[in-house]
């Protein structure tokens, strides 16, 4: 049976309820010269995120705090640093969550064809002929299973970017996105934005867990509930009226792809909320 484009979009949207890892190459020319650029990455619920090049952290984003590698040095983000740029190609931020490259894609992308079935690094996933308005073509492969982005190539030639050993995870230590070696503040020039409160990143994180773990206890009504709405905004106001969620985990529960309501994930949400208030209370 096969998909519609929306409903990949859709699985996208969602990817950021999983947890997993994987190595991403990216090979073509950039204005010139060649590229190839090799990640090896891991991902966990709530944008947290490990990004390695030759061994190497380059981007660590925990429960408190985001930090890229600059100039060798681990650098602290600040309020201006939405999305760190870590090469000249696509990065492992652009495969799936908050970053990811179908948010700004779908407003604009023309599909060329169905999607059909393709194998990507040993696993099943579906592959889309899109393009833009000026007649540029290219090619998206999204897993069928998690909704990452496993492959990207370009129009004539230009490059491709492809995900391997793209594994899913029960769970994944904190530690892993966290960093105990030396920090560097990043310059402050007069104006910038401030930083971040990470007690806000933390509240959200726990709203997330919380609504999720609602909606898969209470799955046969969110289902009914989403049936009944007009439109995503009258879905959200529904979850957070008859649920009693945040407007944050309402949009959470939206995004959840239906083979997340499963009892396995739900046990792994409440681990991962306990682990969250426990931290909270420490």
């Amino acid at each position: 049976m096969g998909v519609s484009w929306v409903e990949l979009i859709g699985r996208n949207a969602a990817s950021g309820s999983v947890m997993v890892s994987g190595a991403l190459r990216s090979l073509g020319s950039d204005r010139g010269t060649e590229l190839d650029e090799s990640y090896r990455f891991w991902y966990a619920p709530t944008d947290r995120w490990r990004i390695e090049i030759d061994g190497e952290p380059v981007y660590l984003s925990g429960r408190d705090r985001s930090l890229v590698r600059i100039d060798g040095h681990m650098t602290l983000l600040d309020g201006d640093i939405r999305m760190p740029i870590l090469g000249r190609g696509v990065s492992p931020l652009q495969l799936l969550g908050q970053n990811s490259l179908l948010h700004s894609m779908s407003r604009d992308v023309v599909v060329r064809d169905e999607p059909r079935a393709v194998d990507v690094g040993g696993r099943r996933a579906w592959a889309v002929l899109v393009g833009d308005r000026s007649g540029k073509n290219g090619e998206i492969s999204i897993d069928e299973s998690t909704g990452v982005i496993v492959r990207l190539t370009m129009s004539a030639g230009s490059g491709s970017s492809e995900v391997v050993e793209l594994t899913e995870h029960a769970s994944l230590p904190d530690g892993l996105f966290e960093w105990d070696g030396p920090v560097v503040e990043a310059p402050s020039p007069r104006g910038r934005r401030a930083r971040p409160d990470p007690e806000v990143g933390r509240q959200e994180r726990s709203e997330v867990l919380r609504a999720c773990v609602t909606a898969l206890d209470r799955s046969a009504e969110v289902l009914s509930l989403m049936q009944r709405a007009e439109s995503e905004e009258d879905a959200i106001r529904r979850l957070v009226s008859e649920l009693g969620v945040t407007t944050v985990g309402a949009q959470a529960i939206a995004a959840m792809q239906m083979s997340t309501f499963r009892p396995d994930i739900a046990d792994q949400l409440r681990r991962a909320l306990a682990d969250d208030e426990n931290n909270r209370r420490c």
